[in-house]
Formats: structure tokens, C-alpha cells, sequence
């Protein structure tokens, strides 16, 4: 440590062309260099300095969240501070073994490499030159395959309102009612609902709905 140009102390004779200088305080300057020594002890000239700060891991990413789709689970987080990189790990227990998946800079990612209808679960950790820091919490998310397509569709008409109904799609969690003034459309959104019925009421006497 100390200011450039001012005498350097010895840290280590070694017989090996590495060295690993521990216990150093993080954020701190040091300076190095290293010259050779022959089989009586006379050292040669000093290399190049080079400086270096130690740094501390970077903490765990902040509020994961994973959110299921179709073939794909989607993960976003809060940014580490210190960060340079993620590493995503996954599992299929909530216990793990976790592996990774994907290394990144960025603070989302999206996993394609799933199967609808099992369950994975997620962790990420903050990476930098010193090394990976601590996972996050766990989530957890299941892709799914998107619902088909309702059928048994049925209007009636009734005063200033239609009346929907349909048979009940399984796994469906809700439904999205479009309506237009032309078959060929376009559809517009006219309401959604979780039962498998709807009635429109934003609707005018003697006009087709389609």
C-alpha cells in the first residue's frame, strides 16, 4: 500500500509464479511487484507495478418474481448494487440442487428451457471480480399451456343487453369477450369475466353484434 513512489515492503518470497495476499481491508489500494531471485538470494530488478482494491461480493439480488407462461417462465429482480453480472440457478425442489442457467448483465431473463406443467423453482446471485455473492430468496413458477378456444357459443338478445354463455374451458381463469359490427371484425374488447357467461350491456336496439 501507500502512494506511488514510496518504498514497497516484502510480502511474500515464493518459489511459485503466484501469490495470494489475504486478510487485506476491501476498498483499499495496493501496490505490487515482483522480481526474481537466483539460488544465492540476489534479486534482480523489480517488474512493472501493478495496483489492485480488494471487493467485497456484491449482496443478494432484491424482490425476484417469476411469472409463468406458455413454454417460458419469465424472472425480473431489483439490481445489486456492485453487480457486473447475475447467475441464475434453477431446481425442480424447492431444496434444489440449484443449478445455473444463465449468466447475464442484464435484470430479467427469460427461461424457454421448461416444460409446461412442472413446477421450477429460481434463485440469483449478484457476481463480481471477487466472486458470487450470496442467492436471493427462492420463487417458484409452473409454465402452462395457453387454454383453447371456448366453444358452444351462444347469444341472446334481450333490451339494450346480449346475453353470452359458453361451455366452460378447463384450467381457464377467466375470459375475454370481443365484439365487432362486422364478421369479419375488427374485434374490440367488450369485457371479460371469470364465469362462462357475460352480458353486454353497451349495446343498441336493432343493431348486429357479431
Amino acid at each position: 500500500a501507500g502512494a506511488p513512489g514510496e518504498p514497497l515492503a516484502v510480502v511474500s518470497r515464493s518459489l511459485q509464479p503466484a501469490h495470494t495476499d489475504a486478510h487485506l481491508p476491501n476498498g483499499a489500494v495496493f501496490r505490487y511487484t515482483v522480481s526474481a531471485a537466483d539460488v544465492r538470494g540476489r534479486e534482480g530488478p523489480p517488474s512493472a507495478e501493478v495496483q489492485a482494491a480488494p471487493l467485497a461480493p456484491p449482496a443478494a439480488p432484491r424482490a425476484i418474481s417469476a411469472r409463468a407462461g406458455n413454454g417460458r417462465v419469465d424472472l425480473s429482480w431489483i439490481p445489486a448494487p456492485g453487480a457486473q453480472r447475475y447467475r441464475l440457478l434453477r431446481a425442480q425442489t424447492p431444496s434444489g440442487p440449484f443449478g445455473p442457467i444463465a449468466t447475464l448483465a442484464a435484470t430479467e431473463h427469460a427461461d424457454a428451457d421448461v416444460v409446461n406443467g412442472t413446477t421450477y423453482y429460481y434463485r440469483v446471485a449478484a457476481v463480481n471480480t471477487s466472486g458470487d455473492g450470496p442467492a436471493s430468496p427462492t420463487c417458484e413458477a409452473m409454465p402452462v399451456a395457453a387454454p383453447p378456444a371456448p366453444v358452444g357459443l351462444a347469444a341472446k338478445p334481450g333490451h339494450e343487453r346480449v346475453s353470452l354463455s359458453w361451455t366452460a374451458v378447463h384450467g381457464a381463469a377467466a375470459y375475454t369477450v370481443r365484439r365487432a359490427l362486422d364478421a369479419d371484425g375488427p374485434f374490440e374488447i367488450a369485457g371479460a369475466s371469470a364465469a362462462a357467461s357475460f352480458v353486454d350491456t353497451a349495446v343498441a336496439n336493432g343493431t348486429t353484434y357479431y
